[in-house]
């Protein structure tokens, strides 16, 4: 009796899902894609922190959604995504009137003399990173010191994404230090309580605040700013 063999030309599942995983990964590199950003897409996108969890046809999706960003203007791409960030982050915080792309590119004329993001260089949207950077710095935004990302990596281990700690979540722990802040001097939301709030509105509670992903964080960083805008327009009309 002969083994049954697959028909031939067809892939193995272990060869399919390592073909997909080559592709994203290729897709990735392809367009400056790092692999923190790469996990916070895949975890926004699909739900799973790891490309080892998906199923084939999760994969598909995942090397589609890459796919398209190939095709993308430049300024669609990682670096404009951290700009935008930083742009909504001041908006969150009560900093700018409004969080369009109109009024992003109006900020990037002035300090490029570039008329939309699509058209930013590296080196001028490093510029201009910096710059939203000091801005929500003067805001009160305390930026972390190289010491404090690698004193929470060595001792709270790797984030939900089982990515290592780095400057991404950093960045988004300090808008949201401030938000705290702020909700918490309007009697709003308590600081201490408020990872306990962003792991319970992002479904997964946890006794580390170190262990949010960026995705995780980004969205608490929404829902918390939506909460404190609020606030901010309620008080402009008494």
């Amino acid at each position: 009796m002969t083994a049954r063999t697959a028909p031939r030309g067809a892939a193995k599942p272990a060869d399919a899902r390592t073909a997909l995983i080559r592709a994203i990964m290729a897709a990735c590199k392809s367009q400056g894609i790092d692999s923190e950003t790469r996990q916070a897409v895949q975890f926004r996108v699909i739900e799973k922190p790891s490309m080892r969890d998906m199923t084939v046809v999760e994969l598909r999706k995942l090397r589609d959604h890459f796919n398209r960003g190939s095709h993308a203007p430049r300024g669609q791409r990682p670096v404009a995504g951290k700009i935008k960030a930083l742009w909504w982050s001041l908006y969150w915080i009560g900093a700018t009137a409004s969080p369009n792309e109109d009024a992003l590119n109006a900020f990037i004329k002035r300090q490029t003399h570039i008329q939309h993001i699509n058209f930013l260089d590296h080196v001028k949207a490093a510029s201009v990173i910096e710059a939203l950077k000091s801005w929500l710095e003067r805001e009160g935004v305390m930026w972390w010191s190289a010491e404090q990302v690698d004193g929470v990596a060595r001792t709270a281990g790797n984030t939900f994404a089982r990515s290592p700690f780095t400057w991404a979540e950093a960045d988004r722990h300090a808008v949201l230090s401030l938000l705290g802040d702020r909700l918490d001097g309007a009697g709003l939301v308590a600081k201490f309580a408020m990872y306990d709030w962003i792991g319970t509105a992002v479904g997964r509670p946890t006794k580390n605040q170190w262990s949010f992903s960026a995705a995780e964080l980004d969205e608490g960083i929404r829902l918390l700013g939506k909460k404190y805008r609020a606030h901010l327009a309620k008080e402009q009309r008494l």
